[in-house]
C-alpha cells in the first residue's frame, strides 16, 4: 500500500499483481466457437448470406471463411468456404492464457478533522474516508472481459474459468472515531 498525506488529507493506493501462471478459459472457448467475438467475425456475414439467404450448400458456397493453411493430402490448397464458427474447432490450446495481471485493488481518500476542532467533544480524533475496491485491471493477458483471477469453483480447481462473473467494484465511506 502506498500513502500520501497533505494537510490532513491522505490518499492510499493498493496494487495487486500476479506474474505467471496459466488459465484455461471455457468462456473464451464457447464465445469463439459460437462466433460471438470479434476474432470470429471474418467471413461471418458472407457465409450467412451464401448459406442462409442464398441457400447454397456448404460444398458449393461462394463466400465465407477460408482456411489459410488447409491443404489436401496431394498438396492442393483447400479453397472450400466454411462456417466461420468452425475456424476454431474445439482446440483447447487457443483458450489457455497467461494469468498475469496487475489490479488496482483499493483507493482511499480520507480527511482527519483537526484536533483543535474537537476540544469540546469527548473524542480524540475523527477521520472520514471514501473507499473504492476492485477498481480496475491495469494489465492482463486474458481477453478483455475475462478476469485472470476467475475460477470455476471455490475448491481446488485453480486455473480453470468458465462463465465467471466479472469483478465487482465497490464504493463506500468510512468513519473512524477515536475516544
Amino acid at each position: 500500500m502506498t500513502s500520501f498525506s497533505f494537510y490532513g488529507v491522505s490518499i492510499k493506493l493498493l496494487l495487486d499483481a500476479r506474474i505467471g501462471g496459466t488459465l484455461y478459459s471455457g468462456t473464451w472457448n464457447r464465445a469463439t466457437t459460437a462466433g460471438v467475438v470479434a476474432e470470429s467475425a471474418e467471413g461471418r456475414e458472407e457465409y450467412y448470406l451464401s448459406s442462409i439467404i442464398l441457400g447454397e450448400s456448404i460444398n458449393r458456397a461462394t463466400t465465407g471463411f477460408q482456411w489459410d493453411d488447409a491443404y489436401f493430402e496431394d498438396g492442393r490448397k483447400c479453397e472450400m468456404y466454411v462456417n466461420p464458427r468452425y475456424r476454431y474447432g474445439s482446440w483447447d490450446e487457443r483458450c489457455v492464457f497467461d494469468a498475469s495481471y496487475i489490479k488496482l485493488r483499493e483507493v482511499s481518500a480520507g480527511y482527519s478533522i483537526p484536533r483543535k476542532w474537537l476540544k469540546k467533544l469527548p473524542l480524540d480524533a475523527i477521520r472520514i474516508s471514501a473507499v473504492g475496491r476492485n477498481l480496475a485491471i491495469l494489465y492482463q493477458n486474458t481477453p478483455h472481459g475475462i478476469d485472470p483471477e476467475a475460477a470455476v469453483s471455490s475448491g481446488n480447481a485453480q486455473g480453470i474459468e468458465y462463465g465467471g462473473m466479472p469483478p465487482v467494484a465497490t464504493f463506500g465511506f468510512d468513519l473512524k472515531l477515536t475516544f
